[in-house]
C-alpha cells in the first residue's frame, strides 16, 4: 500500500529493508526514494514540533534522508562517524572521524544533536552519554535513539553481536536521567528526546 513519505514527499509502497529477528526488534521499512525508515520519519515529525535554536547541530552517523534537510536549517552543521562510511542503506559520509566517547568539541557546542542507533553499539556507553551531555548547550536537545526490545531489563553483551553491546529494555531510558533533566519518549520503540538544563 503506497504511503507519502513525510521527508521527501514522494508516494510509493515501502520496501522491506530488514526483517525482524533476534537483534532487530521490528521490521524496518524504507522509503524507496530517500531510504528513510520509521525512526527517521518519526524524527522529522518530532523535529518539526519542537523549539530549538537553529544555530549549531551535531549529527552522529548521519543518514542521507535527513542530512540535506538539517544542513539547510542549521547555521553550522557538523557530522561525525567512527569511521566515516557511506552505505546503500542510506548512511551518509560524515565530515569527521571521531569517537563518540572522546569528542574534541568544546563544552556546550551544540544546540541540537541527533544520535540514532549508535550508542547501543558503543561498549563504553556511560562515557558516550557524558560526552553528549558535555557538548550540548544549556536548553539544547538531543534525539538519542536506540532499538527497544520487549524485555524488562536491558541486557549487556560482553562480545558484540552485529556491533551491538546491549539489548535495551524497558529500563533503558533511566540511564539518561542521571544527566538530563528532561527525558521524553515520543515512541516507545524508537525515540527519546533529552533536554539539558
Amino acid at each position: 500500500m503506497p504511503i507519502t513519505c513525510n521527508i521527501c514527499k514522494t508516494t510509493n509502497p515501502l520496501i522491506l529493508f530488514r526483517q525482524k529477528d533476534l537483534w532487530h526488534p521490528i521490521d524496518y521499512w524504507q522509503c524507496q526514494n530517500c531510504l528513510s525508515q520509521e525512526r527517521h520519519r518519526l524524527m522529522w515529525k518530532v523535529f518539526n514540533q519542537i523549539t530549538v535554536s537553529k544555530d549549531t547541530m551535531l549529527y552522529c552517523s548521519p543518514m542521507s534522508c535527513l542530512e540535506t534537510k538539517f544542513k539547510n536549517i542549521f547555521t553550522t552543521y557538523t557530522s561525525i562517524d567512527y569511521p566515516p562510511r557511506e552505505t546503500e542503506s542510506g548512511v551518509a559520509l560524515a565530515q569527521l572521524n571521531m569517537d563518540l566517547t572522546k569528542m574534541s568539541f568544546e563544552d556546550e557546542s551544540f544546540d541540537f544533536i541527533v544520535c540514532s542507533h549508535v550508542i547501543d553499539q558503543i561498549q563504553n556507553e556511560p562515557d558516550a552519554i557524558k560526552e553528549l551531555w558535555r557538548v550540548l548547550k544549556p536548553d539544547g536537545i538531543i534525539f538519542l535513539i536506540v532499538p527497544m526490545y520487549p524485555i524488562k531489563k536491558t541486557e549487556e553483551i560482553d562480545i558484540p553481536i552485529i556491533n551491538h553491546y546491549r539489548k535495551p529494555g524497558n529500563d533503558y531510558y533511566e540511564r539518561y536521567l542521571k544527566l538530563f533533566n528532561v527525558v521524553k519518549y515520543k515512541d516507545a520503540e524508537t525515540l527519546g528526546v533529552l533536554k539539558r538544563a
